[in-house]
């Protein structure tokens, strides 16, 4: 009886609860947005760099150059050329002594006479059979190694003189008078210095822009000129030789020859140094200058941005790749356009499609210049 007399009380309870909560579930307000908690602070990429003017030292190198040395072994008879000594083509430098090569020529003549008279009275027997033909074949063969030698000991005759294959001074010598020299031991060091190779290193970015390579058009061709201590404001115009086709290993930067015509006005010397200005003002290079803070690594340790959507509130992450570092900005070769809106703090802590806010509403943000 007590049950029949609380059901009435009960069912009024749990009705009004209901009608309560579904009143609330049908008329409230909508719950609140939840605000991203990341704050980010974000630069957005401006217009690409011009590349602009560079310098890069340089090495002054003889544009030819030579090791003279002797064909054959013997004694030096005459060395009369100095150090700095000017020569011609075709002069006399040095001369050995010709008894050895004369005692030795006398004796392949006597060796050739002797195997060549047997080598004719083996033909007449041959044809008579009074000879075999191994026989004939081992005389014919004695006969062709004497003529041989013959004709070495008549070529050593004549490489015992050292000739100048080209006009040019002595800039080394490496031997004195009288000395026992060997075959291929230097004895001169042979410049000429009416046109110099002026070696330069330049990064990969530059190497098209200052060779011959049809790969670019002629507008965006390098004015490569260079300049010396001596007289700093005196640029000198060059012509561009040869570039190496494989990047130094260490410095990642590849070598450029130009040629300088020697000037009247400066002593030039092989080994000198100068600086050689890449002027590149008006060519435009599709690369971005942004703060170092920007580029991250990723867990593959490669270079990335965080890129932010405005639209979405989120964050993506991109692959770049970068270039020279200058104080604390960064060269980006690729990965990023201009407009791009990139994070530039917390970007470490950050995940794929995560969202973001801005650190304060309405900040502008900065420009890349």
């Amino acid at each position: 009886m007590l049950f029949n007399a609380m059901r009435p009380a009960r069912l009024a309870m749990m009705f009004a609860v209901s009608s309560a909560m579904l009143l609330v579930a049908c008329g409230g307000d909508e719950p609140p947005i939840v605000e991203p908690d990341r704050l980010v602070r974000v630069i957005e990429v401006g217009a690409s760099n011009r590349l602009g003017d560079r310098e890069f030292p340089a090495v002054l190198e003889a544009s030819k150059r030579a090791n003279l040395s002797f064909r054959i072994n013997g004694t030096l008879e005459k060395l009369p050329m100095k150090e700095g000594d000017r020569v011609k083509k075709g002069q006399m430098v040095a001369q050995l002594s010709r008894s050895d090569a004369a005692n030795q020529l006398a004796d392949r003549k006597a060796a050739y006479k002797r195997s060549s008279a047997d080598f004719e009275r083996a033909k007449k027997l041959l044809k008579t059979d009074f000879i075999s033909r191994k026989d004939y074949d081992e005389i014919k063969a004695r006969y062709q190694a004497d003529e041989a030698g013959l004709k070495q000991a008549q070529r050593n005759m004549t490489y015992t003189g050292l000739i100048a294959p080209f006009d040019g001074f002595i800039a080394n010598r490496y031997v004195q008078n009288h000395e026992e020299v060997v075959q291929g031991q230097n004895i001169y060091t042979l410049l000429n210095t009416d046109t110099f190779d002026v070696k330069f290193e330049v990064p990969e970015q530059l190497m098209l822009h200052v060779s011959s390579s049809t790969d670019i058009p002629p507008e965006e061709k390098a004015d490569v000129k260079i300049r010396f201590a001596s007289r700093p404001n005196a640029f000198y115009t060059m012509n561009f030789k040869e570039v190496a086709t494989k990047a130094d290993p260490e410095r990642q930067t590849f070598e450029v020859t130009y040629m300088l015509p020697k000037l009247g006005e400066l002593n030039l010397l092989p080994g000198m140094t100068g600086t050689v200005m890449v002027q590149l003002a008006n060519i435009q290079e599709e690369t971005y200058r942004v703060p170092s803070r920007v580029v991250v690594a990723n867990s593959q340790l490669q270079p990335q941005v965080w890129v932010f959507d405005k639209n979405t509130g989120t964050v993506k992450a991109k692959a770049v790749t970068v270039g020279r570092m200058t104080g604390e900005e960064i060269e980006v070769l690729s990965g990023v356009q201009q407009g791009d809106v990139l994070v530039s703090e917390a970007a470490g802590l950050l995940h794929d499609g995560e969202a973001v806010r801005l650190r304060t509403a309405g900040e502008p943000t900065e420009e890349v210049k």
